[in-house]
């Protein structure tokens, strides 16, 4: 089935750049039926919740000194969840304060336990630089938790078992002996 292509841009989409891109790609003949359904989700109001207990006085500081007064809802969910012991996976749009869903709670038990470690595991040496930048940037702010932070990133560059490449997907197998 070929969609029109100027069919599915509601009035409301129009005079926006992307509006405006997508209109003009979509109505190319070689593109037509490609774009098949357009859909605006509306903007709602963001969501707030308090932590209990609140977080210590040093994080809700260095908080404030990032303009931060208030944590979003999954923010208060996922540090409650971690304060409890439970695993916890965090599923949320592009820049809405993963980070502080974990940055959290590590500086918390940082705090209470100046010995206390946290591993973090990431897909990539970038997000891994990102993540440690977001982290030191939150505990710049207080001595007692820049002094107990001792943050770096280990990149694997060797295996420490025999591998092989998988034919297929081109992945590194350990070979089981």
């Amino acid at each position: 089935m070929q969609a029109h292509p100027t069919r599915f841009l509601e009035a409301s989409a129009t005079g926006s750049p992307l509006a405006d891109w997508l209109r003009a790609h979509a109505r190319k003949p070689e593109n037509r039926g490609a774009l098949a359904h357009w859909h605006t989700i509306p903007a709602r109001p963001a969501r707030h919740g308090e932590l209990q207990p609140p977080l210590p006085e040093p994080l809700a500081a260095a908080l404030t000194g990032h303009g931060i007064s208030r944590l979003y809802t999954h923010q208060v969910r996922a540090v409650e969840a971690l304060r409890a012991g439970l695993d916890t996976v965090v599923v949320t749009g592009t820049a809405s304060g993963k980070s502080l869903c974990f940055h959290l709670p590590a500086l918390e038990r940082l705090l209470e336990d100046p010995s206390a470690t946290a591993l973090y595991l990431f897909p990539t040496k970038a997000l891994a630089q990102d993540q440690l930048k977001s982290l030191a940037r939150l505990a710049e702010g207080d001595l007692a938790l820049s002094a107990a932070l001792r943050a770096g990133v280990y990149v694997a560059r060797r295996h420490s078992f025999p591998v092989r490449r998988h034919p297929v997907s081109r992945t590194l197998l350990p070979i089981r002996t």
